[in-house]
């Protein structure tokens, strides 16, 4: 009988998305905690971290409500 890898890797895969999200996660308060206290504009802090300015915003407005 052949091993089925397909359990694993479907395992693996959720793992490395639970990462992948955890990161993001993490780059998005960082990136609203920095656009809020930093003293830069807006603008500065998204170009420095490479998002678009209306990205930014929109998660500034949603870390208000």
């Amino acid at each position: 009988s052949r091993f089925d890898a397909a359990p694993l890797i479907a395992f693996i895969s959720a793992k490395e998305t639970d990462y992948v999200n955890e990161t993001e996660d993490e780059f998005l308060v960082d990136a609203v905690r920095i656009a809020l206290t930093s003293g830069l504009t807006r603008k500065q802090v998204a170009s420095d971290l490479g998002v678009g300015l209306s990205t930014l915003n929109k998660w500034i407005t949603a870390h208000r409500d």
